[in-house]
């Protein structure tokens, strides 16, 4: 009987391994995934199809488990509707996206602070802009 029940816990934990294997690749895809959807977005922008890349993009503004991908894309975004390229600019809205980008600093530093620095930038021409 001991015999029997050692074996069951072996079974039990090499299916738990496996399971938690089995979930770390699928884990490991979506990144990838997401990763080579952001490229592709990026590519559109590379190739001035501005308003297919902004289709692309918009999905990750309302993402429910923001990532390192998740900041490069808003932070993208980001520059088109601060620039008007494939959609109407809106430098509000651009300086929410480069907000949400900067607070992904933890997964994408070097994206944060390329969008903080963008904000900064953004803030100081619309202020230039109100200057009499």
């Amino acid at each position: 009987m001991m015999l029997g029940g050692r074996m069951m816990v072996s079974c039990l934990l090499a299916l738990l391994a496996q399971s938690y294997v089995c979930a770390w690749d699928e884990a490991n895809a979506a990144t990838s995934d997401r990763q080579q959807l952001v490229a592709r977005c990026s590519s559109l922008v590379s190739q001035s199809r501005f308003r297919e890349s902004a289709i692309c993009l918009q999905p990750f503004e309302r993402d429910a488990r923001p990532d390192a991908s998740t900041a490069a894309a808003i932070y993208q975004l980001g520059q088109l509707y601060e620039t008007g390229r494939g959609v109407p600019a809106d430098p509000a809205h651009a300086l929410r996206l480069y907000r949400s980008a900067e607070r992904l600093g933890a997964v994408a530093p070097n994206i944060a602070k390329q969008a903080s620095i963008s904000a900064t930038k953004l803030i100081n021409r619309l202020r230039q802009a109100e200057e009499p």
